[in-house]
């Protein structure tokens, strides 16, 4: 094939391509105009160090005063407070900042004019981007900045269909920028609606992981050209069945679509998750009304993947046509359960009845719908009916704790310790029975009655050795042996647990009884091993995501991963420069590797798996709240993983993963512009907001609480803390009667722990 030509990109050319756009000012001031001197002003100093150092909301903030001030707004300060908008996403105030200014091609390289081209891409106004960038062009002084804002004009191009002139703009961003090139050139086959003018691009790629993605670019490239067939064949070279059968459904009329319809629902029967679940969407997507049996499949198959919305919906639509058998009524009422659709879920569930062998579950399962729905009255009920009527079944027992659970918050410990011992006397052997005594022997412990607690623990480890609360119950059994006196003893029991469980949250506690701190890796400062390839890839990484390339930036990161374990150094490294990419998941699973590869692993390692992303930030915001930074590293390594955009499926948002309600109202408090819900996945807004929420329940309640109402609620916290022996933090932990609180307060406060000893704070 011919060699690449060049093409050159005029201004004008590409304005007349585009037809009538928004005017654009003539920049005021010579062409060769360099940015002034920055201003000794204190505001700009302190933003350009928040800047350098990450914290792009701090730095806007701390220009909000200059820039209300006529005789401090100067362009340095203009363009530094819309530089900061666009790194925490704020692209209306970027549009707000400079959209009238006429130094935005004159000063600071042209980068002004870089800004509107994006914040316009970012609104979807892309003939505005594209007669910005077309400007921008013209007025860029050296190859990369040219090459960078043909990027974003080739790339608003595409956006408007205009795709043979954003593939002659991509074919000279190829020239100017060779560390991307390839990505560039792909960008450019992507939008060549000729095969033979595609192949001619293929022919220049000379990177591997660039010439991997040919074969998925050429079928994605071909449907939105239209060549459905010839999409559909290419998905299927590459083995993507299920996308080829998605394009051919589409079209497909009469007995082809039914024989796609039976080929999509074998795999829904078959069950295979990925498969399964992609061949759900398909079948949606493609508008198929599925028959009441087909649906019943697809709620089966939903329900067993954890996809409760979809076996919901689908059980719903059964329903409708006519009655549920009993394990179908059944999967409908955990799917509602577990969507919090707790009221419905007891209706659904109470027309399950003897002779049903399902009924015991049923009246389970519908108490535990009534307790989500705080009816707590009816909840006993049901446990009491289920009691009677079932005596022999095991749920029985598993009533009785839950009725153990009601009468502890309701303050009759007496009460819940007879149901416990009930449950673990009449049902031995059940799955309820160790968690029982556990329970049980807690409660004796608050009420004073040390020996008979360590007598129902060592009775515990006894008949249940390998039962999940065994490290709880080596423990709490120290602490019953110290308060009657057996010190020897109780000593020897922790050192077990800190021996056998050194990362456990009871580890940290046996540690700490011990006078010991708690284990921790060899510590070594983070030293890693430098590698040519591995600097230059994350290089690209950030290039490509500069430039809103974040599909290339993907293919990078994932040839990285793929070629991580090649040695343990290259290992480390890997997980290290992800971490410091922000792709704090990915390096913690690398890490995690490492460990696994080397049980003599040390900080490294263990600093990659308990990381620390925005450390200045979150020990800047701390501090001004007086809160202990790692308790905030801790919460956030739980809460989302170091994952901006991590979101619950309560809708909880970012970081700390706040609720868009409580992020609004404390949003208020601080007068944050044009608040929206996902200004949350920002770090360093989420951080403030999440801190400051954080000192509220910081600031009347040692950690332990704190964390419980952090997680469950303050009106919740209040109403455990009038439980026997909550004023001890340990006994308080043990009685929280959710187990989602109780093991988020045990992991954050062992989180805690680690990173006290893994980082100076």
């Amino acid at each position: 094939m011919a060699p690449m030509r060049r093409v050159v990109v005029s201004a004008l050319v590409i304005l007349a391509v585009l037809g009538c756009l928004e005017p654009v000012p003539t920049p005021a001031g010579e062409e060769d105009a360099q940015a002034p001197d920055a201003p000794s002003d204190s505001a700009v100093v302190a933003a350009n160090t928040h800047l350098a150092r990450g914290r792009p909301w701090y730095a806007y903030q701390a220009l909000r005063p200059a820039l209300a001030d006529s005789a401090r707004r100067t362009p340095a300060v203009v363009f530094l407070a819309a530089t900061s908008a666009s790194r925490w996403g704020g692209w209306r105030e970027v549009e707000r900042l400079l959209h009238d200014v006429g130094w935005a091609d004159s000063l600071f390289n042209g980068e002004g004019r870089v800004l509107l081209i994006r914040a316009a891409l970012e609104r979807d106004a892309d003939s505005v981007a594209a007669a910005r960038a077309a400007l921008a062009v013209e007025f860029a002084r050296d190859r990369v900045a040219r090459g960078e804002r043909l990027v974003l004009l080739a790339r608003a191009l595409d956006r408007r269909n205009r795709l043979d002139s954003s593939r002659a703009t991509y074919l000279r961003a190829a020239e100017d920028l060779p560390d991307i090139r390839d990505w560039l050139l792909l960008r450019a086959a992507g939008v060549a609606p000729s095969r033979a003018r595609r192949d001619s691009i293929y022919e220049l790629l000379s990177t591997s992981a660039a010439r991997g993605r040919v074969a998925r670019l050429e079928a994605s490239t071909r449907e939105r050209h239209g060549d459905i067939s010839g999409a559909a064949t290419a998905y299927e070279r590459m083995g993507d069945s299920l996308s080829a059968m998605r394009l051919r459904l589409a079209r497909a009329r009469g007995t082809s679509r039914l024989a796609l319809r039976r080929r999509l629902m074998a795999m829904v029967r078959a069950g295979h998750s990925y498969e399964a679940q992609r061949a759900v969407e398909i079948l949606d997507g493609a508008g198929v009304r599925l028959t009441r049996s087909e649906e019943l499949t697809v709620a089966r198959m939903a329900g067993a993947r954890g996809l409760w919305s979809r076996a919901a919906t689908a059980y719903g639509r059964a329903l409708r046509q006519s009655a549920l058998s009993a394990p179908d009524r059944y999967a409908y009422g955990i799917a509602l359960i577990r969507l919090g659709r707790d009221r419905t879920a007891a209706r659904i569930l109470a027309r399950i009845q003897p002779p049903s062998p399902l009924a015991p579950a049923a009246s389970y399962q519908r108490a535990r719908a009534f307790l989500g729905a705080r009816q707590a009255g009816s909840a006993r009920t049901v446990l009491r009916d289920l009691i009677r009527r079932h005596p022999r079944d095991t749920l029985a027992g598993a009533a009785l704790v839950l009725l153990a659970d009601l009468a502890m918050d309701e303050r009759r410990d007496a009460d819940a310790r007879s149901a416990l011992r009930q449950a673990y006397t009449r049902f031995p052997s059940s799955s309820h029975a160790a968690q029982a005594r556990f329970r049980a022997a807690v409660l004796a412990f608050a009420a004073g009655q040390h020996r008979t607690a360590a007598n129902e623990l060592d009775s515990l480890l006894a008949l249940h050795p390998g039962a999940d609360d065994g490290m709880a119950a080596r423990y709490w059994m120290g602490r019953a042996l110290l308060a009657i006196g057996d010190t020897v003893t109780a000593m020897a029991r922790w050192r077990t647990v800190a021996a056998e469980y050194p990362l456990s949250y009871y580890g940290m506690l046996a540690a700490e009884r011990l006078g010991e701190r708690p284990w921790a890796p060899p510590l070594v400062p983070d030293a890693f091993e430098e590698i040519d390839e591995l600097t230059e890839a994350m290089s690209r990484v950030d290039h490509l995501e500069k430039l809103g390339m974040d599909s290339e930036a993907r293919a990078e990161l994932e040839a990285l991963g793929d070629a991580a374990d090649s040695s343990s150094a290259r290992l480390l490294t890997t997980a290290y420069l992800m971490r410091e990419h922000g792709l704090v998941t990915r390096g913690v699973q690398l890490g995690w590797r490492a460990i696994r590869a080397s049980p003599s692993a040390d900080a490294r390692a263990y600093r990659l798996v308990y990381p620390i992303v925005h450390r200045e930030a979150i020990i800047l915001e701390s501090r001004r709240r007086n809160l202990d930074p790692a308790l905030v590293a801790a919460i956030i390594r739980q809460e989302s993983g170091f994952n901006p955009r991590a979101t619950s499926g309560a809708g909880a948002r970012g970081l700390m993963q706040m609720m868009p309600a409580v992020g609004r109202a404390v949003a208020r408090s601080i007068d944050v512009p044009e608040w929206r819900p996902d200004l949350l996945y920002q770090p360093d807004i989420n951080l403030q907001l999440g801190i400051r929420h954080l000192e509220a329940f910081i600031s009347r309640y040692d950690a332990p609480y704190a964390l419980a109402a952090y997680n469950a609620g303050e009106s919740r916290l209040v109403r455990w803390l009038r439980r026997p022996g909550a004023r001890d933090p340990e006994l308080f932990v043990e009685r929280i009667p959710f187990t989602e609180t109780r093991d988020y307060v045990r992991i954050v406060l062992r989180n805690r722990a680690m990173y006290r000893a893994l980082y100076h704070w």
